[in-house]
């Protein structure tokens, strides 16, 4: 028969697992460049923006703003997509260790 508080202790267990092995990579930053190089982008594991920088000064200047807000938005996706990936190794490791992967 199946013990619905054992159920319940290993899912509290493998979720507190896999948010300890979240938090000691919480310092991890993944980065990306813009496609034309107009900037680079920071994320965290959690997907938080920490950073944009430019590599042009003139960059609203030249550029069309709505063109310079695209490509800005498109390599925040890029990275956030790269922490999320991570993220998901992470559980990934967490369940596989548990036979439950």
């Amino acid at each position: 028969m199946i013990d619905p508080n054992r159920m319940l202790r290993e899912s509290l267990d493998r979720t507190e697992r896999i948010q300890a092995e979240l938090a000691a990579e919480s310092g991890r930053v993944f980065e990306r460049v813009s496609e034309t190089g107009l900037c680079r982008v920071f994320v965290g594991l959690d997907g938080n923006l920490l950073d944009v920088v430019f590599y042009r000064t003139d960059v609203f200047g030249i550029e069309e703003p709505s063109a310079v807000s695209q490509e800005i938005l498109v390599t925040i996706k890029a990275a956030r997509a790269e922490a999320a990936a991570e993220s998901s190794r992470i559980v990934e490791r967490v369940l596989s260790t548990d036979g439950t992967g």
